[in-house]
């Protein structure tokens, strides 16, 4: 069993601590030509995703059974570790206080920073496809999770008669987002973290089921 790291964005965090985060979806890197296939025997006699002329391509978040330790935005101040996805009122107001109502006095670090013990989140990889992001259905994107359009306790909010926020939203707006699938908030974060180097409907992707692992 091998453990990886992976940088989760805010809402994966919220979710995976939630216990709804069951699929990741990152950018095959470099981008094959004509997509990818799973060979039974590729190297060494084990399996594994090939191009359309044989090369290899292993997903570097690994295999079914094995870890990822979630990384994120975090910061420490010399009286406790603090993360933004707990904080955050919205991507523009990473806000954390004390109880006694003092601010957190330092800077937000890199997820890629972020030592091993600080993780709070592994999960556990329980398959791994190849897909175009656009090809993915709504109940795939519902499994990303992604942040709702909803303020406070989530039990009165409803998948299909709210859904979803898209990327950029900022709370302190009070804006009407009008309602957006699943799918729409999927496509509207991949553009927005991963642009025109990756479009949406052209780019391949790895759709890598995941699971929190307790304890």
């Amino acid at each position: 069993m091998t453990t990886r790291s992976i940088i989760l964005h805010a809402h994966e965090i919220r979710a995976a601590m939630a216990g709804t985060l069951g699929l990741i979806v990152r950018p095959v890197k470099p981008q094959p030509s004509n997509g990818l296939k799973w060979n039974a025997v590729v190297l060494n006699g084990y399996g594994g995703w090939t191009d359309e002329h044989g090369k290899p391509f292993p997903c570097p978040l690994g295999v079914p059974g094995g870890r990822l330790v979630g990384k994120e935005k975090y910061a420490r101040d010399g009286r406790a570790i603090w993360y933004a996805a707990d904080c955050d009122k919205g991507p523009t107001r990473d806000v954390c206080e004390y109880p006694d109502g003092s601010p957190l006095e330092s800077a937000w670090r890199s997820p890629a920073t972020m030592p091993a013990w600080a993780s709070r989140v592994t999960l556990e990889v329980q398959g791994v496809r190849c897909v175009r992001p656009a090809e993915l259905a709504e109940d795939d994107a519902r499994q990303c999770g992604l942040p709702p359009n909803w303020c406070g306790d989530l039990s009165g909010w409803s998948a299909d008669d709210h859904g979803f926020l898209p990327a950029n939203w900022d709370r302190k707006m009070e804006d009407d987002y009008g309602f957006w699938s699943a799918k729409e908030s999927l496509e509207s974060h991949w553009t927005a973290k991963y642009g025109p180097r990756y479009p949406w409907e052209t780019s391949w992707a790895w759709a890598v089921e995941v699971r929190r692992m307790e304890g």
